[in-house]
């Protein structure tokens, strides 16, 4: 009970000669543990936030690269048929029937 009456009255010994930390010192420090975690939090959501546009760049990065590497097998497999398609018509051309001179 004395305790509690030092306290509220706001002395800072008690009757065994101990500090007692008065209301107000108690609630500035939870205040200033509330700031600081505050601080880092904010912190914390820049990191996050520049996190996110680098994971957003990855898959933007990623659907391109697909993108492209489609558009190059696409490409060599025209290219492929056309070569393809050419030694067809060349065979054609010089495994035709022959002309033979009358004798």
């Amino acid at each position: 009970m004395l305790l509690t009456s030092l306290l509220i009255s706001g002395a800072n010994i008690t009757n065994d000669g101990v500090r007692v930390v008065e209301p107000v010192e108690i609630w500035s420090s939870v205040w200033d543990m509330l700031s600081s975690a505050l601080s880092v939090l904010n912190c914390i959501q820049e990191i996050l936030t520049q996190l996110r546009t680098i994971f957003d760049l990855i898959i933007n990065f990623h659907k391109i690269q697909n993108s492209m590497y489609h558009a190059a097998k696409d490409e060599l497999e025209a290219r492929q048929n056309y070569d393809d398609s050419k030694l067809t018509s060349e065979q054609r051309v010089n495994n035709g029937p022959s002309l033979q001179a009358c004798t």
